[in-house]
């Protein structure tokens, strides 16, 4: 990695309308943000490594899945290179790989809110939402949740978390039983962690803070990532009324290597969202449930 160009991406955009123009076309990448990529391309593909504390991101432009394939297998690197397909349904993807194969599956879910209560015309005093500080959270979000498959925040994203009430806890004096981690956009919510320390009791009670939080920002769809192997997570949500809507993120994890290649191996999940959502958007749960919540926007 260290070989290839480093370009933002809006010097990257003939060549990305280039591609775009021409059938059949590919791509990973649906939200555009300026920031510098690692760059590796020929005429029809153009590959995207985003480096992280813990991995490397892969995105690509494509007219050819099989030099797509050719550039990924080839490429040097010391961190997983971990690799996010989008597709609805059906069940097998449009896009796929000859040598990788998918290590985990994530599935959309989403649900409706109720109307907001309307607010009292003299309201009593406002309602408090503990919050964690960012550095806290950020460790133990790295303890809880996997960097290859969850896009685990930087500090400073969670310091705007923070700021703006985006993080809600339940706790006993210096103990964190259970918290949540959720990003607002208009109506919309995207539920990026959440997670359980505690009992039956501080699960149901982080749910309600988040409700309520929710019913202030008048929020009407929450949307989330659950991984398909955790069953407890998705019995939860199912009896939140969340359900699938036929978005499906296929995961591939191509293990750090140094002399070109690298091995592709079954990564067990034994976690979690981590909606995202890319998303750019990337939801899960913790134990008992042990599954991140998913950020959708990438």
């Amino acid at each position: 990695m260290k070989y290839l160009s480093q370009t933002k991406l809006s010097a990257l955009y003939p060549q990305i309308n280039a591609i775009k123009s021409k059938a059949p076309f590919y791509t990973n990448l649906f939200t555009y943000t300026n920031i510098p990529y690692r760059v590796k391309s020929t005429p029809s593909t153009l590959l995207l490594l985003k480096e992280e504390k813990h991995c490397v991101r892969a995105y690509f432009f494509s007219n050819d899945l099989a030099e797509l394939e050719s550039l990924i297998t080839a490429l040097e690197h010391d961190k997983n290179l971990c690799i996010e397909i989008l597709q609805k349904q059906p069940e097998s993807p449009k896009i796929s790989f000859e040598t990788l194969q998918p290590q985990a599956l994530y599935t959309h879910l989403r649900k409706t809110l109720p109307l907001p209560t309307p607010k009292p015309s003299n309201p009593m005093r406002p309602c408090r939402f503990p919050t964690i500080h960012p550095k806290t959270l950020q460790k133990i979000l790295f303890h809880d949740f996997k960097p290859d498959f969850d896009h685990l925040p930087s500090l400073k994203t969670l310091q705007h978390h923070h700021k703006n009430g985006h993080i809600l806890s339940i706790r006993e004096q210096n103990i964190i039983h259970s918290y949540v981690v959720f990003r607002p956009a208009g109506k919309s919510a995207y539920l990026n962690f959440i997670a359980n320390h505690g009992d039956k009791q501080s699960l149901l009670e982080i749910w309600r803070l988040f409700y309520q939080k929710l019913n202030a920002l008048e929020v009407r769809f929450l949307h989330l990532w659950c991984d398909t192997l955790n069953q407890k997570a998705l019995n939860m949500y199912q009896k939140e009324n969340f359900s699938p809507d036929g978005l499906k993120n296929y995961i591939y994890i191509k293990l750090a290597n140094t002399n070109g290649g690298g091995g592709i191996a079954r990564i067990f999940i034994d976690f979690l969202i981590a909606f995202v959502i890319f998303f750019s958007f990337n939801p899960r749960i913790l134990k008992p449930l042990s599954q991140p919540a998913r950020k959708m926007s990438r």
